[in-house]
C-alpha cells in the first residue's frame, strides 16, 4: 500500500497538539514536510515531530511531491493556501472557519470539483469521545426526538489566544463560533437565525464582549448559543434537550452526562438523579484524565484525520464535505450582517 507524504501549512497550537500527532498516529501516511513565514520556526516544528523538510517557500514546499495538506493558518490564508494546493493535485484539510466569506468558500468547493480531490474542514468536535460516545448511545435509541440545544462558550480571555484574532470580523467570535455553529447544525439541521443581542464593555478586549443568537427550527425545535468573552472562568459546554434525555456535554474537559427521565421530582427521585450524575462525572473524567496523562487528548482531530485518510485511499466522501464547511460559512456571515459586524459588501 502507498504511504501517503504529508506536509503541514502553520506551526501554530492546533497544528503542534492535534494536527502533527494525530497523523504520526496513522501509518499509512508520513508527515513529510512544514512549512510557515518564519524558516526558524518551521525548523523547530520539525525537530520536534521528526519531520526531514521545513519551508518558508510555499513552492519549495510543493516540490515534496505531497498527497495531502493540513491547512494550519489563520482563517485570512486558508482560501488561498487551499487553492493553490489543489491546484497541484493535492487533497486539503483545512481548519475551521475553511474562509473568511461566502464567495471564498464557494471557491475552495469548485476547485476541489475541478481537481477531484478531497477538501474537508476540521470540524473537530464532531468526532471527540463525547459526541461519538452520545452517537453510540442514541443509535440504541435511547434519546428519542431532539427538542432543543444550547451552546454556551464563556471566556474570561486569560488563555492563550492568536494575536491576529482583533483583525477578524468580530474577533473571537469569528474564530471560535464555527464550533458551535455546526454543533448545533448537527443536531437541528435546518435550524435559522431568529433574533441577535450583542453588547459590549470596558472589560473586555474582545468586541462584542458578548453575542446570544436565538435560532428556530421547524415543528417548535429551537437552539440558544451564547458567547461571552468577559467572564471568571473559560468554559464549553452544550445541553441537549431530547424527548428521553437530558445531555450536558463539556467540550474543554470532552467528558458527557446523560441524565434520563425524571420521575415525580420527590427527594428519592432527586436523590437517584444526583447519584447518578456523579458516578457518570466521575468515570468520564477518569477516562478523560487518562488520555491527558498519556498525551492522546485530541478532541476529534485523530479521528477526523483517521477518517480523511480513509476518504482519499478508498475514495469515499471526506468526514466533513466541502459543502458542509460552506454551510457553516454562510450561517456565520448572515449572523455577522445581522448583527452589524460587517457590511452586506463584505467581500
Amino acid at each position: 500500500m502507498k504511504i501517503l507524504k504529508v506536509g503541514i501549512i502553520g506551526c501554530g497550537v492546533v497544528a503542534l497538539k492535534r494536527h502533527a500527532p494525530s497523523y504520526k498516529l496513522d501509518k499509512r501516511c508520513k508527515l513529510v514536510s512544514v512549512m510557515a513565514p518564519k524558516l526558524g520556526k518551521a525548523k523547530i516544528f520539525a525537530d520536534m515531530f521528526n519531520i526531514p523538510r521545513y519551508y518558508d517557500d510555499l513552492e519549495a514546499f510543493f516540490s515534496e511531491g505531497l498527497d495531502v495538506v493540513s491547512i494550519c493558518t489563520p482563517p485570512s490564508t486558508h482560501a488561498e493556501l487551499a487553492i493553490s494546493c489543489m491546484k497541484q493535485g493535492l487533497h486539503v484539510l483545512v481548519e475551521k472557519p475553511m474562509a473568511m466569506n461566502i464567495s471564498e468558500a464557494f471557491r475552495m468547493v469548485k476547485e476541489a470539483e475541478k481537481q477531484g480531490v478531497k477538501l474537508s474542514i476540521c470540524h473537530n468536535f464532531l468526532f471527540s469521545h463525547s459526541m461519538s460516545y452520545l452517537n453510540d448511545w442514541d443509535r440504541r435509541e435511547k434519546l428519542g426526538r431532539i427538542d432543543g440545544v444550547w451552546a454556551l462558550r464563556i471566556s474570561n480571555l486569560k488563555r492563550e489566544v492568536h494575536k491576529w484574532y482583533p483583525r477578524l470580523p468580530g474577533g473571537l467570535f469569528f474564530d471560535e463560533s464555527p464550533h458551535m455553529l455546526y454543533l448545533l447544525k448537527h443536531f437541528l439541521p435546518k435550524l435559522k437565525v431568529c433574533n441577535i443581542i450583542t453588547s459590549r464593555d470596558s472589560i473586555s478586549e474582545q468586541k462584542p464582549r458578548k453575542i446570544e443568537i436565538y435560532f428556530t427550527e421547524e415543528k417548535s425545535r429551537s437552539a440558544l448559543l451564547t458567547m461571552d468573552y468577559g467572564c471568571s472562568r473559560d468554559e464549553w459546554f452544550l445541553y441537549l434537550i431530547a424527548e428521553k434525555a437530558l445531555v450536558k456535554i463539556d467540550f474543554f474537559k470532552d467528558t458527557i452526562t446523560i441524565l434520563g427521565k425524571a420521575e415525580h421530582h420527590d427527594p428519592f427521585d432527586v436523590l437517584k438523579g444526583s447519584i447518578d450524575e456523579i458516578m457518570q462525572n466521575i468515570c468520564q473524567h477518569f477516562k478523560t484524565g487518562l488520555r491527558h496523562s498519556i498525551g492522546r487528548q485530541y478532541y476529534g482531530h485523530d479521528k477526523l484525520i483517521h477518517l480523511f485518510i480513509d476518504s482519499i485511499i478508498k475514495n469515499t466522501a471526506p468526514p466533513v464535505k466541502p459543502e458542509e464547511g460552506l454551510a457553516i460559512v454562510e450561517l456565520q456571515e448572515s449572523i455577522l450582517k445581522n448583527a452589524g459586524l460587517i457590511k452586506d459588501e463584505y467581500k
